[in-house]
């Protein structure tokens, strides 16, 4: 997957302020802070120190100074450090099948976008795959969307991925 082909149809600009949501390797984060430009910031939350070690290596060799890194357990669904309104969009990215406790999650990115904002989420779909979690395990489309829609986020779109996944943008 094209991290910024998939950005780039979520309308990634420069000067935004994003929010990736258990970052991983930085698959996202990496390309939106290419995306956002020096007068971005793209803050990148994990629960791995490796992780973000990895986040905070990777942006040195890029030379990118917009990238901070957070260690966070999304499963707490708070994130005290991030001001309401901060975000102009929220990356959630092969996450959400990952959590028990999706609800304050939701919750807290609704607080942390801004109005207007965008939440993408991409992960992975219902078709056996010799890759990614075991399908029994997956979060359906539409339970996204209706946690999406409980949240008061409004569906903008499908994304195109891969093979693998789906993509859909939400709006506060």
């Amino acid at each position: 997957m094209d991290p910024v082909q998939v950005l780039d149809r979520a309308e990634l600009r420069r000067g935004m302020k994003v929010l990736d949501l258990g970052a991983g390797s930085g698959h996202f984060a990496i390309a939106a802070a290419q995306m956002v430009g020096h007068d971005g910031q793209v803050v990148v939350v994990d629960v791995l120190e490796q992780a973000l070690e990895h986040v905070g290596a990777e942006a040195r060799i890029k030379r990118l100074r917009n990238i901070k890194t957070m260690r966070k357990d999304l499963e707490q669904g708070q994130l005290p450090e991030i001001e309401s309104g901060f975000a102009d969009c929220v990356i959630l990215a092969n996450v959400l099948h990952q959590l028990k406790n999706q609800d304050k999650l939701f919750a807290e990115i609704y607080r942390v976008l801004k109005t207007s904002g965008t939440l993408l989420v991409i992960d992975w779909n219902g078709k056996p795959t010799p890759i990614g979690p075991r399908v029994n395990e997956r979060i359906s489309e539409d339970d996204i969307k209706n946690q999406a829609l409980e949240t008061h986020l409004k569906f903008l779109a499908d994304i195109p991925t891969d093979a693998f996944h789906y993509g859909m943008l939400f709006e506060k």
